[in-house]
């Protein structure tokens, strides 16, 4: 797997983060599982 670097707005990574959080789930994991679902679309 490649590595990059992400560099949200503040506010969009504190969603995020929260967002996260509420799935029990780490922000990596979350942006891992969000981005194929709105790549697919």
């Amino acid at each position: 797997m490649t590595s990059h670097t992400l560099n949200l707005p503040v506010q969009l990574q504190q969603e995020t983060e929260k967002l996260a959080a509420l799935q029990s789930i780490s922000l990596d994991r979350f942006i891992l599982w969000a981005v194929p679902e709105k790549v697919a679309v």
